[in-house]
């Protein structure tokens, strides 16, 4: 770890091994440390087509908030990708895949494990729901923000199953993790209450600006 390594140590030193599951902890660090990377190379990408648009076009107009969701929403699929698929490796460019294994070792059966873990570690069971239904919050809030569509809500719900198929995909033939169809289950459901979140935000947005505009 490059930038977030003494934060970790720190978090060892003061937790004593009194912190169960600190594994989510050092992944989630692990996680974002790689991912920093990206950020700075997107940062220097984004500001570039900035500076390379204006030169051509004094005039040309800079929705600032429009360029942070998108630069937001970026680091967001990294980070979930390095989270979810490529772990704690560096060198994912080295990553072999392993199209041997067999479609059977898949989990098809929707929440029957979930139910296991529901009798088993209740940690494990509010981890795996809440975890991979919050992570896709910002999916469904996002993507409709940053590209206006008909068919926002369907179009949307399409792209996150499409790439939390995606992710258990790379899971399974990576072998980094354990590819189940309840999560892909869930991560639809963080999209569709991270699309209501969005609408609710865009009505009350609407609502606003037509009291100002009524009252001014």
């Amino acid at each position: 770890m490059y930038f977030l390594g003494p934060l970790l140590i720190w978090l060892e030193d003061i937790s004593a091994g009194r912190i169960l599951n600190f594994h989510l902890v050092e992944l989630s660090l692990f996680s974002l440390d790689k991912t920093i990377f990206y950020m700075i190379a997107l940062l220097v990408i984004q500001a570039g087509i900035i500076f390379y648009k204006r030169s051509k076009n004094t005039n040309y107009s800079i929705d600032w908030f429009r360029e942070a969701i998108k630069f937001i929403f970026a680091i967001y699929l990294i980070l979930l990708v390095h989270l979810t698929v490529l772990r704690y490796d560096w060198q994912w460019w080295q990553a072999s895949f392993n199209f041997e294994r067999s479609l059977n070792e898949l989990n098809w059966i929707p929440l029957v494990d979930t139910i296991k873990l529901r009798n088993g570690s209740a940690f494990s069971f509010w981890y795996n729901f809440f975890g991979n239904v919050v992570w896709f919050f910002p999916f469904g809030m996002m993507l409709p923000y940053i590209f206006k569509m008909k068919r926002a809500f369907f179009i949307t719900l399409l792209w996150g199953l499409l790439f939390s198929v995606s992710i258990e995909t790379m899971q399974f033939y990576l072998e980094t993790g354990v590819s189940h169809i309840d999560d892909v289950i869930f991560n639809g459901a963080g999209v569709i209450i991270g699309y209501l979140i969005y609408d609710i935000l865009k009505i009350s947005n609407r609502y606003i600006k037509g009291r100002r505009n009524t009252n001014g």
